[in-house]
């Protein structure tokens, strides 16, 4: 993840636990004088991010337990000398959008309804809603 780039990708998952890897560019970052990395979670409420995990390079990847719902996240790296880089600020969106969704859709059937003769139609229109 980078300030730079495309629009953000979007992920969709039912998993409990969401394993997550880093990847800069390295004009951006020097891969070599990583020593941690940060991911940070956009909080829609009060517009702000909020750092929701850390991991070493030997530590890869970083495991996470999301909620159900839309998340917005971006990451930083912290270097050896200590300096934190790309660390996002209220403005910033995010480079990743990870939905997760565990609960099953609700479908109703509305037509044809139980029971109705279709025999000889041509063509036959199904109706349902779902939530």
């Amino acid at each position: 993840m980078t300030r730079l780039g495309q629009y953000p990708r979007r992920i969709v998952t039912s998993a409990e636990r969401v394993p997550v890897r880093f990847y800069f560019d390295p004009q951006i970052v020097d891969l070599t004088k990583v020593k941690a990395y940060a991911l940070w979670s956009f909080e829609e409420a009060t517009r702000t991010w909020r750092k929701i995990g850390t991991a070493s390079p030997d530590a890869l990847p970083l495991e996470i337990q999301p909620d159900e719902g839309l998340h917005g996240l971006r990451a930083s790296v912290t270097c050896a000398d200590g300096t934190e880089k790309l660390v996002p600020s209220p403005g910033d969106e995010p480079s990743l959008w990870l939905c997760v969704d565990r609960s099953p859709p609700d479908v109703a059937w509305v037509s044809p309804r139980a029971g109705s003769s279709i025999r000889g139609f041509r063509t036959l229109d199904f109706r349902w809603t779902a939530n």
